[in-house]
């Protein structure tokens, strides 16, 4: 998807430029108009794009930095906790990355839904949150 972005005439919105553009407003209204919408989708849970290769490189006997397993017990422990928790769900994108938004013809647009799913709906805004690197007045 990244690829086609090059012919657009657009420009990403890492950081920086939704800084400087007053865009974090705008990437919270997205956000609200995706979990308006009814959800036809299937669960995705974005602990699976972290726990299954987590748990394949243990299965497969893999090389893995100390610390590892301790990670992966607390990722799991995490997850069952927001279970426990039953957060608000709705459509949820999965892959909110600052490259998947960008800002093209004065709007912003959120691309690359291949991740997309019904889910936590914090899930989604902790992950913009973590790659819009917010200050304190923004988050």
């Amino acid at each position: 998807m990244h690829f086609v972005t090059t012919f657009l005439d657009r420009e990403t919105a890492r950081p920086e430029l939704a800084r400087e553009e007053s865009l974090i407003p705008k990437v919270v209204d997205i956000r609200h108009e995706l979990h308006a919408g009814p959800c036809a989708c299937s669960t995705r849970s974005f602990f699976d794009d972290l726990l299954l290769p987590m748990e394949g490189a243990c299965a497969n006997e893999s090389a893995t930095p100390d610390g590892f397993n301790t990670m992966l017990e607390t990722a799991f422990d995490i997850e069952e906790e927001l279970i426990r928790a039953k957060p608000p769900e709705g459509v949820c994108h999965n892959d909110l990355v600052t490259q998947n938004f960008i800002r093209s013809a004065g709007t912003l647009k959120l691309l690359d839904f291949d991740c997309a799913g019904h889910g936590p709906i914090a899930a989604g805004l902790s992950s913009a949150a973590s790659q819009f690197e917010p200050n304190e007045s923004e988050t």
